[in-house]
């Protein structure tokens, strides 16, 4: 019995694992979109994974119906938001501050945002039912894989470090809903209302026909993308197109 229950939790873990495959034969809409039909996971059945991101895969979430395009990914959140929160392991933040060249020196410490263009801002967050606290330094953001269910199953705004997590009183707890970030002193926040993050990424996201860009980092806030070097504004515009890029040594908006 106990080696009967063994193999049944590796098939499930297996299944689980598998966060690649999709439909054989998707619907795609305006991009690359598909439907998960009959098929509860990818290694359900052969014709339910198909090794193509593009068209929709599986994921620890759930279903992911496409592969957002770079710009999607890159996007840096609203001024003033509001999602749930989730937590790094212990020193992970840190680490990820020191292997990006981020110094957490004077800030309460690292918090992750979802869209890569944020790296390197100053964040402020305020637990429910809590005071505002920051500033936080941006150091992370959600692999492009994992950002459509990080928003949509999660509905994360934010990751924090451990040390928060504890003080906030979630450890161990999948998630704390209700958290409100900003990117600028809470004190210009005097009348504001905050942004739904979920409802205001999902309104913009957009999937891909395309597998592969060419994606490198340059601390602290700086990115070469396909070629191009680019920076991303604290205040995005609602065209998730908008980025900061180089042109004859200037940065300017397109």
């Amino acid at each position: 019995m106990k080696q009967l229950l063994t193999a049944l939790i590796l098939i499930g873990l297996v299944g689980s694992l598998s966060s690649f495959g999709n439909l054989a034969d998707p619907e795609r809409l305006g991009g690359a979109m598909a439907t998960p039909g009959s098929c509860d996971r990818e290694s359900s059945w052969r014709y339910c994974d198909d090794n193509d991101v593009l068209n929709g895969y599986w994921s620890w979430d759930g279903w992911i119906p496409g592969y957002v395009d770079w710009q999607t990914w890159f996007r840096p959140a609203p001024i003033y938001s509001i999602g749930a929160a989730v937590y790094y392991n212990p020193g992970l933040m840190d680490a990820t501050a020191e292997w990006r060249g981020l110094s957490l020196s004077g800030y309460e410490g690292g918090v992750a945002l979802m869209g890569c263009g944020d790296i390197g801002k100053d964040v402020w967050l305020k637990p429910p039912g809590g005071d505002w606290e920051g500033p936080y330094l941006v150091v992370d953001c959600a692999r492009r894989g994992d950002i459509y269910g990080c928003v949509f199953h999660r509905r994360e705004v934010v990751e924090v470090d451990y040390r928060t997590a504890r003080r906030w009183g979630f450890l161990g707890k999948w998630r704390l809903d209700g958290v409100e970030v900003s990117k600028v002193n809470p004190h210009e926040l005097v009348g504001a209302t905050p942004t739904d993050y979920v409802s205001w990424w999902l309104d913009a996201a957009r999937f891909t026909d395309r597998r592969r860009d060419r994606v490198i980092y340059w601390s602290p806030d700086e990115w070469d993308i396909n070629g191009a070097r680019m920076r991303f504004p604290v205040n995005p515009s609602g065209d998730p197109q908008e980025v900061a890029i180089e042109e004859r040594g200037q940065y300017v908006i397109h």
